[in-house]
């Protein structure tokens, strides 16, 4: 191999290093983040907070309304139900189901990822 390929195959590896490594520290905080918001949650809905005033900015208090993902089961479900209260044929949410399906869009993403070896 050339030598301009092996110095990029290093770089690579030693940043895929580093990546893992802050990943960890990362995951640790999110995770310590996560409990620390619950805790904040329960202190801001129980006083009837809406925001804290900090140095750096504000924690406001944010509810929103998120809709549930719609996964295949999930669509057989509703389009079941639509068709049963409609008073028509289960059969039609089955195959509108399947042509769903079927003609949903692919991306194709093309990336480099490292296999690590077993220790």
């Amino acid at each position: 191999m050339k030598e301009e390929n092996v110095l990029i195959i290093k770089q690579w590896l030693d940043i895929e290093s580093k990546i893992s490594q802050h990943s960890v520290i990362l995951r640790q905080l999110r995770k310590e983040k996560k409990q620390l918001n619950g805790a904040l949650l329960d202190i801001m809905k129980a006083n009837d907070i809406d925001c804290f005033d900090c140095n750096s900015g504000q924690i406001t208090y944010i509810k929103n309304n998120v809709k549930r993902g719609l996964n295949q089961k999930v669509l057989y479900e509703l389009l079941g139900d639509y068709f049963t209260s409609q008073n028509a044929n289960s059969n039609e949410a089955e195959k509108l189901c399947k042509y769903i399906q079927d003609n949903r869009g692919v991306e194709i993403k093309e990336t480099v990822k490292l296999k690590k070896n077993k220790v």
